[in-house]
Order: structure tokens, then sequence, then C-alpha cells
């Protein structure tokens, strides 16, 4: 994990550019725990069932998963997989399917449990529906 130097009073514009200082992994997972304490705040009294929930809804997908997952879709575009690459591009793309089914199904079980929308819902907690276009 990477230290970042800040000032001991910071503006909003000032944090903003300190979060630039994070890698990619960092960033999306500190947008996660950002994610997190403003679907708090925006409900103050989340019961326990919720906060697990909300923890599970902003895990992002492993780091070990996502890069050769994105290395490898970047070969296929290219046309330079092989066969064994092509496969593994296929299980990462299984799994990381899998956990965005997970995602959704606690995703649900929250809208469920707050009694709104799943659309609602994500709208509430800023999150967008996957572009596969």
């Amino acid at each position: 994990m990477s230290t970042i130097q800040v000032q001991a009073t910071l503006s909003r514009q000032e944090l903003l550019k300190a979060t630039q200082q994070l890698d990619i992994a960092e960033l999306k997972e500190f947008m996660a725990e950002l994610s997190t304490a403003y679907a708090q705040r925006q409900t103050p009294h989340l019961t326990k069932k919720e906060t697990e929930l909300l923890q599970k809804i902003n895990q992002s997908i492993p780091v070990m998963l996502w890069q050769p997952y994105k290395k490898l879709t970047a070969q296929r575009k290219e046309g330079s997989l092989t066969k064994s690459e092509h496969e593994e591009l296929l299980r990462l793309s299984d799994r990381i399917e899998h956990l965005h089914a997970e995602r959704i199904g606690y995703l649900v079980e929250l809208a469920q449990l707050r009694n709104v929308s799943l659309t609602d819902l994500m709208d509430e907690l800023g999150i967008q529906p996957l572009n596969h276009a």
C-alpha cells in the first residue's frame, strides 16, 4: 500500500489531487471504501447485514485476475492468442463473470432488505451497470 504525503488540513481539491498518486488498484479500493462511507452517511443506522452486504458489494475484482484478463483480452484483439492463452482467458472470464454475478446477488439482497428496486439502490450507491459494448 503506498503512502500519500499531504498537508494536515486538506481542501476537497487537495484531497482529490492526493488520490491521483494512487495506482489503479489502490484507487479502485479507495473508491470502494469511499462508496461505503457515502452509503453509511446516507443511511447512518446500517444493520449488521447491510454493512456486510455493502462490504461484499464494494469488493473489487482481484488484481491477480484483472491484470492477466486485460492482457489476454488485448492479445485476443490483436489476434495473437495461443490455444493455451485462449483457454486461460476463458477461465478468467468465467471467474470474473462469477464474481460479478455474486455482486449482483448481494445488490439484490440489499435492495430487498431496504425494500427498494435494484435500479434505485444502484443509483443511490452510485453503481453503474457494466457496459460490455
